[in-house]
């Protein structure tokens, strides 16, 4: 039996798609023939679904443990685990560290595990493997370092001869050395509770150094303005604990 398979990133007139009880995709790519269009051959590509997890992965001792949902591995042949101490990895095929696991195996042990991990945090992808094609995979955060002290404070700085429109000076420093991805954003009269709670100003990257200082123009500052900073990535607040503090 066959069912219609939409694809958003090619046009309907283009190509033709259809999807079997197996998830197999076959795709006819329509070839112009005058006036007309024929059907040309077919190319086969297998849609994996993800796995599941049983809970969220744990640190015991000095290894990761990941345990998946065995229903999920009926029609997979193996799993592959991805992981990396900065950021999520850019694929399965990928050159960052991890390991894979064939269904059969994961079935006797109930479990994989990343071992001789060290003090940091851990985002892990991952993906089911079957017939040579993967998943898109799930993204995991494991948290495995002390908690970090990141300071900030902010100075409104008026319109004047040496700024053409009003400005903040933002101040941030960090007790490790090391500055995630941050987002400043601002509110008239009071101050952001979340990064849903306000005008995002700037989007501050990443730096290795323990103190940093930016000037930011906007058109959306003003005297009444209220700042705050938040961390991009919500999965660090588990490592990351952000204060204010006017004095640094």
């Amino acid at each position: 039996m066959m069912h219609s398979l939409n694809v958003s990133s090619m046009r309907q007139d283009s190509a033709i798609f259809s999807l079997d009880v197996k998830r197999t995709a076959y795709i006819y790519p329509l070839v112009k023939n005058g006036a007309s269009y024929v059907v040309g051959s077919f190319a086969k590509i297998t849609i994996v679904k993800d796995i599941k997890l049983l809970k969220s992965p744990v640190v015991s001792g000095d290894s990761i443990i990941i345990q998946i949902d065995p229903a999920s591995m009926e029609d997979v042949d193996s799993v592959i685990v991805k992981y990396r101490n900065d950021e999520y990895p850019l694929g399965p095929e990928c050159n960052d560290p991890g390991l894979e696991m064939s269904a059969k195996g994961y079935l006797a042990s109930q479990g994989i595990a990343i071992n001789n991990i060290i003090k940091s945090n851990y985002f892990i992808t991952i993906y089911a493997k079957k017939d040579g094609d993967y998943s898109n995979g799930i993204n995991v955060f494991v948290a495995n370092q002390m908690k970090q002290n990141l300071y900030y404070s902010t100075k409104f700085m008026k319109k004047s001869l040496f700024h053409k429109q009003p400005s903040v000076k933002v101040v941030i420093a960090s007790d490790t050395g090391n500055i995630p991805n941050l987002i400043l954003l601002q509110k008239v009269n009071f101050q952001p509770l979340s990064k849903n709670d306000g005008v995002v100003v700037q989007r501050i990257g990443s730096s290795q150094k323990s103190r940093i200082e930016i000037d930011i123009s906007n058109n959306v500052i003003t005297e009444k303005s209220r700042f705050a900073l938040f961390l991009e990535d919500d999965n660090l607040y588990t490592t990351v604990q952000v204060q204010r503090r006017d004095d640094i």
